[in-house]
């Protein structure tokens, strides 16, 4: 079996202790070489699943370590039911040579349940608008590490993707073992990445962070908002309308939370969310993976794509 190795008190995990034993994830949900950003959705089967992560078998993210990676948990891919909810805090990681594919992992290590679906979109390489932070000494405050660029600094209406990354550039990193979201210090005027349950900020921690859609390559950003029990719908989720998702199983989103979106009000949500079709109501929605209700004043944002 290929997997991280568990550890009980110190989170740093470089690649070079990866147990590297295993005969490898069975081929499959392979699509045509790519150069640009490219999206797909992704179910991990028994084959590849293993213990705390799954397999990406893709040509748009197969020997591609330099890639930046974006997923969100996806309840109903192509709008049936999968049904797979993972509450927990999730990562990617690149696994090199002889393997060159990318992972999700749960970042506390433990197992992954088979069959869950992912959104996923890589981004091939690094620009001024997708790029990695680390959390080093002097980015972080208490639970944050500030996000210091002119695309995001003073922009409280910024509309920023963020996916946690074990080994940004293919190399070991620091596992976070926290939900993530973001979060707009007025103070700062800057915009940040914070653990929700308020444990400190895991120095060495990276993440891959997109701005906006312009090297998305075709996506299109919305802000939602959860703001009354009409809204929230489902007792877990908050649905809402767009001419992208409405009565479109295929759209393929993604979303990352937001403590105080445009720069107001302040809600945690100490949980993985990931998205859903409801054929009832020919609705997406994001919804709280652990099954409670997202609070109201929480923010989403959101990258859809049609299909």
């Amino acid at each position: 079996m290929r997997r991280f190795l568990r550890i009980s008190a110190v989170f740093v995990v470089p690649l070079s202790m990866v147990l590297l034993t295993g005969v490898g994830p069975a081929a499959g949900n392979v699509r045509p070489e790519v150069t640009e950003a490219s999206h797909f959705v992704y179910t991990a089967g028994a084959a590849e699943t293993d213990g705390d992560l799954v397999y990406i078998d893709n040509t748009a993210t197969n020997g591609k370590p330099d890639a930046l990676l974006f997923v969100t948990p996806q309840y109903t891919p192509d709008g049936l039911c999968g049904c797979v909810a993972e509450p927990y805090a999730l990562g990617v990681s690149y696994f090199p040579s002889p393997y060159d594919e990318w992972v999700v992992f749960r970042e506390d290590l433990d197992d992954l349940p088979v069959g869950e679906s992912f959104d996923v979109l890589a981004v091939p390489s690094t620009s001024a608008s997708a790029f990695v932070q680390t959390a080093t000494s002097s980015n972080v405050t208490g639970n944050a590490t500030l996000i210091d660029s002119p695309l995001t600094n003073h922009k409280p209406d910024a509309v920023i993707q963020v996916t946690q990354d074990f080994s940004p550039g293919g190399f070991g990193g620091t596992v976070n073992p926290h939900t993530v979201g973001v979060v707009y210090d007025t103070a700062a005027k800057e915009w940040g990445i914070f653990n929700e349950d308020g444990a400190a900020m895991t120095i060495g921690a990276s993440f891959n962070v997109l701005v906006g859609s312009a090297e998305s390559g075709g996506g299109k950003t919305k802000l939602v908002k959860a703001t009354d029990a009409d809204e929230s719908g489902a007792h877990n989720s908050v649905f809402f309308s767009n001419k992208k998702t409405n009565d479109n199983p295929d759209n393929v989103t993604f979303d990352t939370q937001v403590y105080n979106p445009d720069g107001k009000g302040a809600a945690l949500n100490n949980t993985e969310t990931g998205v859903w079709y409801d054929g009832s109501n020919s609705k997406e929605a994001v919804f709280n993976e652990n099954d409670t209700l997202p609070p109201v004043g929480e923010g989403f944002n959101l990258l859809i794509f049609p299909s």
